[in-house]
């Protein structure tokens, strides 16, 4: 959760402290389509998400602006390299939208 406040100020990336598990559920403003981000994250930058739109039967459009990153195998030091790799992958996916 540092990383990502560290990597991503200024709520680029919302997300509330999980009380446990093995993911973390966050909202990226005006994201658009978290499935066309996804391919992109990892073509890019080589970071994995997961759309958050595909757990959930709803047909909120406000799903199109979640997704979904695992921290359950994840030492400090990757975590700090993925959420460097997600913040740039953001910017240069919102800039080109």
């Amino acid at each position: 959760m540092q990383a990502l406040e560290e990597h991503i100020p200024g709520g680029g990336f919302r997300f509330e402290m999980p009380e446990g598990g093995f993911f973390l559920w966050g909202m990226i403003p005006g994201l658009g389509n978290a499935s066309d981000f996804a391919r992109f994250a990892v073509r890019e930058e080589g970071v994995g998400v997961i759309a958050g739109e595909v757990f959930s039967v709803s047909s909120d459009p406000a799903l199109k602006n979640t997704v979904r990153l695992s921290f359950a195998k994840v030492s400090p030091e990757e975590s700090d390299e993925g959420c460097a790799r997600l913040a740039r992958a953001i910017s240069k996916y919102v800039k080109r939208a």
